[in-house]
Formats: C-alpha cells, structure tokens, sequence
C-alpha cells in the first residue's frame, strides 16, 4: 500500500512525523520525501523504531543532496537541475509572457533506498 499520509505535513519536524508513519497500525510502503534532509530525518526516526529501509519501507527525497549518496542506505532522490530553474527564472521576470509554460525536466536518480513493496 503506498499512502499519502497527513502524518508527514508536520510543524514539529520530519522525525516526530517520520515515528507518527512508523506507529499507524497500517504503514506505507513507500514514503516520499519534500527534500532529501527530510528524508533523511525519516530514515533515522524508521531507524528509531526497528524499521528497515527499504526492507520494511522505501524513502525517496528530492534535491539529490551532495551527501544524499553517503545516506545508510543511500538516498533515492529527484535530482533537479537548480541552475537551469534559476535561469528560467531570470528569464521569466527578463521576458515576462503571461501563460507561458516554462519547465525544467527532473531526473530519478535510483538509489538504495527503494526496493519493491515487502510481501504482505
């Protein structure tokens, strides 16, 4: 079962979110994480309760942190490409056009974080 959860929208930090998705009577399969320290956080909160990443559970970040392959495991994450958002940027507010799409294509960089969903 992959979840979106509202445990993970938190004012209180990533970890004490990441013990509130490790306590549910029915946990996800996967969590994905709005940044890479995020996820980090909630592998460590996992680690706290005896949950394995990604032998109980799979955690994805984003921003492919420069230590997110260093992570134990190391971090599945969504690299994207901050110089080219930056330029996009700059040349939204140069040569503004109203309704223009303007996007920047994001890239999975696949890790040991995930694995498939464990037998139920």
């Amino acid at each position: 079962m992959v979840l979106a959860h509202p445990a993970v929208a938190t004012d209180r930090g990533v970890e004490p979110a990441g013990r509130r998705i490790a306590d549910l009577p029915e946990r996800p399969t996967a969590v994905f994480a709005a940044s890479d320290l995020m996820a980090l956080g909630m592998m460590r909160a996992f680690a706290e309760r005896g949950i394995r990443v990604p032998d109980d559970i799979s955690i994805i970040g984003f921003d492919d942190h420069e230590f997110a392959a260093q992570f134990n495991p190391p971090l599945t994450t969504v690299r994207q490409d901050f110089a080219a958002l930056g330029r996009l940027c700059l040349s939204s507010l140069r040569n503004p056009e109203p309704d223009a799409l303007r996007t920047i294509s994001p890239t999975l960089v696949l890790r040991e974080s995930t694995a498939p969903p464990p037998s139920a």
